[in-house]
């Protein structure tokens, strides 16, 4: 017998949100349906309307977006588990998820509670969204590598404005967050040195750098109020890029991870170099498998948001 692919479970975040996402795969399965309607009644948030019926205005908003691809995406791995009879701690070697996606990856190798996952996706969600301002943006420059970015921010060290690298997506993606007057001259410098593009995110938000200090602030005394275990299955953090080791620093590694870089081309880095041959995007999203695929188009990237992509998956597994 053949051994066994390594395989990492990766998780989106958000802007993967998007009217009617993974409702095919919810409303085949009573276990998927029962998973969000948990998650709706430990939060208080209509998830299923929300996806349903948005406006997409609605459904964009931090505070739904968060918890709506939480809910979504891990309805989809209790289906896989549930209806399928797959085993993540007997087939995956790690997991790893994109801001907001990390929160899944956590709870899916049971580090938390669905509840209290639920609990602190939709307060990290609320404050992430209270800390938007009309003065902040995020833009993510198109065909330049992280070390390149870094250089163009040298201005920025100190003075009034802020911005930094918030998304260090691949090699040809880094995203910068701040002040807008900041990141748009960083994106007119960036064009100039030779990047193919830099477009500005749908959002009032500077995430993952010190303007979320406060929402950070506030989100420290939930954190302490959860019961956190050891992963069942490898977790690897966007904070370090590497594994977590100890489930006591990792209050720690998720506030960092507010106010601070998401290293996501580490963690796919790292997953590689362990081993990883395959990686699986869990949710109606697209978005990490394509930019592991510009690093590494040699991987097998599989995306599972539907049930003809779950059987397809079953088999060939």
């Amino acid at each position: 017998m053949d051994a066994p692919i390594s395989t990492a479970f990766v998780f989106p975040g958000q802007g993967s949100q998007k009217i009617g996402m993974s409702v095919s795969l919810i409303s085949a399965y009573r276990s998927g349906e029962n998973m969000v309607r948990l998650i709706e009644s430990v939060t208080s948030c209509p998830v299923l309307s929300l996806i349903n019926n948005g406006p997409i205005e609605r459904l964009t908003e931090t505070r739904n977006a968060q918890i709506a691809i939480f809910a979504t995406s891990y309805a989809t791995l209790h289906v896989l588990k549930e209806e399928f009879g797959f085993s993540v701690e007997r087939n995956v070697s790690f997991m790893a998820g994109h801001s907001l996606g990390e929160y899944t990856a956590l709870c899916a190798a049971s580090v938390m509670s669905v509840e209290d996952t639920a609990k602190l996706v939709l307060r990290r969600g609320e404050l992430m969204g209270s800390a938007a301002n009309d003065e902040y943006s995020m833009c993510a420059i198109i065909g330049m590598n992280y070390a390149a970015v870094v250089d163009l921010l040298e201005k920025y060290d100190a003075g009034d404005y802020v911005v930094a690298i918030a998304n260090d997506n691949s090699n040809t993606q880094v995203v910068v967050s701040g002040h807008t007057k900041a990141v748009q001259d960083v994106a007119d410098r960036a064009k100039k040195a030779g990047a193919k593009n830099a477009i500005f995110l749908n959002t009032s938000g500077a995430f993952h750098c010190k303007l979320m200090s406060e929402a950070a602030f506030a989100f420290d005394s939930v954190l302490g109020t959860v019961e956190m275990h050891e992963p069942s299955v490898p977790v690897v953090l966007n904070f370090t890029g590497t594994l977590l080791d100890s489930v006591n620093a990792l209050p720690a590694m998720l506030l960092g991870q507010m106010v601070g870089c998401v290293r996501w081309r580490e963690c796919v880095n790292y997953m590689v170099r362990q081993g990883v041959k395959r990686i699986v995007e869990i949710g109606e999203s697209t978005v990490l498998t394509k930019m592991a695929k510009r690093d590494y188009p040699d991987l097998e990237m599989i995306n599972l948001g539907t049930v003809l992509e779950i059987e397809k998956f079953m088999r060939i597994r």
